[in-house]
């Protein structure tokens, strides 16, 4: 089951220099991931991709996504995403949708951040349909 409180996790930025919007995947996206990429954790997320911009620019509506990239690392996994091409975050981090992780050893959405970096191409990029940017 998808978790339930999602919010929790995801509050805006304490960093007055950026703020943040989501992107939320589409039912048919979602389900598509899941199939393509069963959990191997009991919390699953697979809801959003994180867009974090400077205070004072426009969160951008996007014209193509695409999951380009897999990790699973220290009990979370993740996909990384292109959104119109381009991976990489205003604040460093990349572009991503956490599939699933452990809870019960202390994991959260946000830490999937700290593994991007190991993450794989896939052999075949999957098109993604995402909502305009919203806040959660």
């Amino acid at each position: 089951m998808i978790h339930d409180n999602i919010q929790r996790y995801y509050e805006l930025s304490k960093d007055n220099d950026y703020y943040s919007r989501y992107y939320v995947l589409s039912k048919l996206s979602q389900q598509v991931l899941l199939k393509k990429f069963p959990p191997k954790y009991n919390n699953v997320y697979c809801h959003h991709i994180t867009w974090r911009g400077l205070r004072g620019t426009n969160s951008p509506e996007i014209k193509s996504a695409k999951v380009i990239g897999y990790v699973n690392k220290n009990d979370i996994e993740a996909l990384i995403v292109s959104l119109d091409g381009n991976i990489h975050r205003d604040d460093g981090s990349l572009y991503h949708i956490t599939i699933s992780l452990d809870e019960a050893k202390g994991r959260k959405p946000v830490d999937s951040n700290s593994i991007l970096k190991d993450y794989h191409k896939i052999d075949n990029p999957i098109n993604i349909k995402l909502s305009k940017p919203q806040k959660l």
